[in-house]
Parts: C-alpha cells; sequence; structure tokens
C-alpha cells in the first residue's frame, strides 16, 4: 500500500509540474519535431508574420530565480502554422509560469510564419524565439529644462551571462557611440543625428 501511495503521490506531482511548465492549447515538441529544420535568426525575422509579444511587470517585481524572459522553442509546419512548442531547458526548470507568461504563451497559437524552405521545398522547422520580459520604471520624471547641449545619456546592459552586453552614449550636440559585444550589432559603432534634427526637439535623445 505504501508503494501505491507513493506511486500515486509521484504521478500527482509530476502531473502538477508539467501543468506548471506548459500553458497554451498547442502540444509540447515532440524528438522528430525538435530535431526539424532550425533556421537562423535573421532568417526567422524574415519569415515571422507577426510582432513578439513582450511583458511588463511593475516596479520592484520578484521573479524566480530572478530570470526574465521565456526562451522557447515553437515548431512550425510546411505552410508556416505553429503546431508546438517546448520552453527550453533553462525556462522548463527554473522558471515558473505566473498569469502574463500563461498569457502571453498562450498566444503562440497565433502566430504564422511565411512557410521555410530548404532545398527548394517548403519544410518543417524548429525556431527559437524569445519573450522578453521588463520591469517599469518606479516613476517618471519630466526631462530638466536644459540647453539640449548639456544633455548627457548613457544606456548599458552588461549582465546577460555575455551574450548580450552593450552600451550606448548619446549627447545633446547629436553624437552618438555605440559599443556592443555577442549582439546582433557588434564593435564599436559612431553616428551623429543632424543638428537640425534635434534643435528644439529634446526627444531625439
Amino acid at each position: 500500500m505504501r508503494f501505491v501511495a507513493w506511486g500515486l503521490s509521484f504521478l500527482a506531482a509530476q502531473a502538477l509540474f508539467s501543468a506548471s511548465t506548459h500553458a497554451s492549447d498547442l502540444p509540447p515538441c515532440n524528438e522528430d519535431q525538435l530535431r526539424a529544420y532550425a533556421p537562423g535568426k535573421d532568417e526567422v525575422g524574415g519569415h515571422r508574420r507577426f510582432s513578439l509579444p513582450s511583458i511588463s511587470y511593475p516596479y520592484d517585481t520578484k521573479l524566480p530565480m530572478d530570470f526574465w524572459g521565456l526562451i522557447l522553442k515553437v515548431g512550425v509546419d510546411e505552410t508556416g502554422k505553429v503546431v508546438c512548442y517546448t520552453l527550453d531547458n533553462i525556462s522548463h526548470v527554473n522558471r515558473q509560469l505566473n498569469d502574463k507568461r500563461r498569457s502571453a504563451i498562450n498566444g503562440i497559437k497565433d502566430w504564422h510564419y511565411s512557410p521555410f524552405v530548404k532545398g527548394g521545398q517548403a519544410t518543417a522547422a524548429i525556431v527559437s524565439e524569445e519573450i522578453r520580459e521588463r520591469e517599469e520604471p518606479d516613476i517618471h520624471l519630466p526631462l530638466p529644462e536644459v540647453p539640449i547641449e548639456k544633455v548627457h545619456i548613457t544606456l548599458r546592459r552588461i549582465i546577460c551571462y555575455g551574450t548580450c552586453q552593450y552600451w550606448v552614449n548619446i549627447d545633446g550636440n547629436g553624437q552618438v557611440l555605440y559599443q556592443g559585444q555577442q549582439t546582433d550589432v557588434e564593435g564599436i559603432h559612431r553616428y551623429r543625428v543632424p543638428r537640425e534634427e534635434c534643435r528644439g526637439k529634446r526627444s531625439c535623445v
């Protein structure tokens, strides 16, 4: 009897875990679907026929394990229709699905791609996508009333395990300096916003 009770408890726990990590009418991708043609990021972007969703949380939100964003494997058939999805290993093990995540994942069934082609023929594909998450600011402050030439803005993203670090410096005179490491745009790049576009328009920075 003790063995039977333990077995039932294990099955119940397994069912609860599965329910907590799957939040769509779509089934999980099977092994054959996961071995389908895997297009690169640029190809996926060119075939995507929808805008990727994002999730916003109020200021000071604490997420499990402090992991933000959901990485997905999405199965697409020969017509571009999404037929399955699977959270990647990190997401599957460490990230709990709250209501916002469940709502975003449930929308996967409405995603659509133009057909992927391999060897001149439409083919099924397994696509990597990310649903990004962000924290809203605590308060919104108006820009200070200063001459635009004295405006200086710095944006940095550095805590991302070495795969998405960037640094952007923007001056009110229109000078822009960017440095990226393992991002879509790598290296150091400089740009200048034409002064006439900035004159009287603080929104240009």
